[in-house]
C-alpha cells in the first residue's frame, strides 16, 4: 500500500469505535467511554491515517468526546441514548435507522439491500441487537469488510483486497454516506447532549472522508450504476465471519 491513509486495519478499528459509539450505554461500555480509553484508540487511530486528521482533532468541539460526557449534569447516559434515538411521539427525535432517511426508496427496500449487502459476505441480519440499518450495524459491517481487507492484505489475495475494497466503497455510497450526514444534522438539531452530536458530526466527516479516498484509489468517484445488491461477483470474496 502506497497510501497511509488507506491501511484497512487501522480503518477497522475507526468503524468499531464508532460504532460502539452509536450502542446502547451499557455499564462496560459507559466505563471505557468516561475513562478515556475509548476517545483515546479513536482519536489516535484516525490520527494515524492522515496528518490533518491529528490537527482537527483537537478542536474543542470534540471536547465532550474526550471527556466521555454522555449526557447532561444529574442525567443517566442510558436515559440519554434512549430518549434521543429509542423514544419519542410516533418515532424518536433522531432515529439512528438508515431506512428512515432514504427519501427516494421505502424503508423495507432499504433493509432488503441491507440483508443482500450482509449475506454476500456470509453475515446473517438479524441475529444482532439492532435492525439492520441502525448506525452501529452499519458502521459494524463496514468494520468487517475493512477487517476482511486487512486479512487478504496479508496473505497477498489481490483479488479478494480489491474486491472488498469495492464492497466498502459501495457501502458507503448506497447506504452510509448517502443518510449518515442528514441523520447528523437531526442530531445537531434536536440532541441536548454534546457527546452524541460531536460523535455525530465527527462519523459523518469520517465517512465522506474515508469514502473519497476509496474513490480515488479504485479510480471511480462516481456511484455504481444499477443500484443492485451487493452479492454479486464483482467483489470476488469467501464468505465468512470475522
Amino acid at each position: 500500500m502506497k497510501q497511509d491513509f488507506l491501511d484497512p486495519g487501522t480503518r477497522s478499528a475507526v468503524y468499531k469505535l464508532l460504532s460502539q459509539g452509536f450502542m446502547y450505554p451499557d455499564e462496560e461500555r459507559r466505563r471505557l467511554i468516561r475513562e478515556g480509553g475509548w476517545w483515546q484508540d479513536l482519536s489516535g487511530a484516525i490520527s494515524a491515517l492522515d496528518p490533518a486528521w491529528r490537527n482537527r482533532l483537537q478542536g474543542t468541539e470534540w471536547e465532550p468526546l474526550a471527556r466521555g460526557q454522555m449526557a447532561g449534569d444529574g442525567e443517566e447516559p442510558a436515559v440519554a441514548y434512549v430518549y434521543l434515538f429509542d423514544l419519542g411521539n410516533g418515532r424518536p427525535p433522531c432515529p439512528p435507522y438508515g431506512g428512515l432517511y432514504h427519501d427516494a426508496v421505502e424503508r423495507p427496500v432499504v433493509l432488503w439491500e441491507l440483508a443482500e449487502f450482509y449475506r454476500a459476505f456470509g453475515l446473517e441480519p438479524g441475529r444482532g441487537r439492532e435492525l439492520p440499518d441502525h448506525a452501529s450495524m452499519e458502521l459494524e459491517f463496514m468494520y468487517f469488510l475493512a477487517f476482511k481487507e486487512a486479512q487478504a492484505m496479508a496473505e497477498s489475495e489481490e483479488p479478494y483486497l480489491t474486491g472488498y475494497r469495492r464492497a466498502q466503497r459501495d457501502f458507503l455510497e448506497r447506504h452510509l454516506a448517502a443518510w449518515f450526514p442528514r441523520f447528523a444534522r437531526q442530531v445537531e438539531e434536536k440532541s441536548g447532549t454534546p457527546f452524541y452530536t460531536g460523535l455525530s458530526r465527527l462519523t459523518a466527516e469520517f465517512l465522506a472522508w474515508d469514502l473519497e479516498r476509496l474513490q480515488a484509489a479504485l479510480g471511480d468517484r462516481s456511484p455504481v450504476a444499477g443500484g443492485e445488491a451487493a452479492g454479486n461477483d464483482q467483489y470476488q470474496q469467501p464468505a465468512g465471519n470475522c
